[in-house]
């Protein structure tokens, strides 16, 4: 789409017709990964290889206080987790009754002096939590859940096949508790794919149903606002950091028009969406001008 000829378009929109969709292709993560998996003889070998460096991906790695104000809700819960409390994760028969313990201590006060009044004060109001470790939500395919109790997170953790296998990885882990958003509607939940610390692909992340609310006319705007949204200093400070140059970031684009983040995730364990790691290998690979 050349858009206005006074000011080019910093987007290129790409269409996809249906009968073209690969499903097998569109959850697998990127060839190296597959390759790196593929080739090991390790147990989870995506989160044990060394050959993927996963502390430039966890949470912990591009959290920062300043994003509070552009993500859908702030974490407000933070416990780092130490190797036995990760063994008594992976043990199906332990009730983890410390972490437990310690995790509804944290839900019910922040115990800590930097917490700022705002933040209190919506922990106490706040009934139901979306819960994510340090890699990886605990929603099964494109449902999360609220948890409304401590014992209903350690539940959602450990009956999340994927939160326990990236326990596997050398790097620190830590669960997060964010305040559940209602309003988080995935169908208006956006794919970004940021490499060398800039956007190169964007596709909405319920690609396989139809989208009513999405016009293609409206593909180039909300392209535009996504880049302009990266752009935000919060977004910027998250990628200031030089391990932190490549990552998938989810946002919602509110009914209102705004830009929020979800989260970020690793490319590594990315599936491709909308977009084929081997069709768009050039999209990619950075070698394209336009945002696609």
């Amino acid at each position: 789409n050349m858009g206005n000829l006074l000011m080019p378009s910093r987007v290129c929109v790409e269409t996809v017709s249906e009968s073209d969709l690969d499903f097998d292709e569109m959850t697998k993560c990127p060839p190296e990964t597959m390759e790196t998996i593929a080739s090991s003889s390790l147990d989870n070998p995506a989160y044990t290889s060394e050959a993927i460096e996963w502390d430039k991906y966890t949470l912990d790695a591009w959290y920062h206080p300043g994003l509070d104000r552009v993500m859908i809700s702030p974490p407000l819960v933070i416990k780092e987790l130490s190797q036995t409390d990760i063994l008594q994760l992976q043990d199906s028969s332990d009730p983890c009754m410390d972490l437990i313990k310690s995790l509804k201590a944290r839900m019910s006060w922040c115990g800590s002096k930097s917490c700022v009044e705002t933040k209190d004060s919506l922990k106490q109001k706040t009934k139901e939590w979306f819960v994510r470790t340090s890699m990886c939500s605990t929603k099964i395919g494109a449902h999360p859940k609220p948890a409304t109790s401590a014992k209903e997170v350690i539940e959602q953790i450990k009956s999340s096949r994927r939160c326990l296998e990236s326990f596997s990885a050398r790097t620190s882990h830590t669960i997060y508790l964010f305040p559940w958003n209602s309003r988080c509607d995935i169908s208006r939940e956006f794919r970004v794919w940021v490499k060398f610390g800039r956007v190169i692909a964007i596709a909405p992340y319920f690609c396989a149903v139809k989208l009513d609310w999405l016009r293609p006319d409206d593909a180039e705007r909300i392209g535009v606002k996504i880049l302009e949204f990266f752009e935000s200093d919060a977004i910027k400070e998250a990628f200031s950091n030089d391990n932190f140059q490549n990552a998938v970031m989810d946002v919602l684009y509110t009914e209102g028009g705004a830009v929020k983040l979800i989260e970020f995730n690793p490319v590594e364990s990315s599936g491709g969406g909308l977009f084929s790691f081997k069709r768009d290998a050039r999209i990619f690979r950075g070698e394209e001008e336009k945002v696609v």
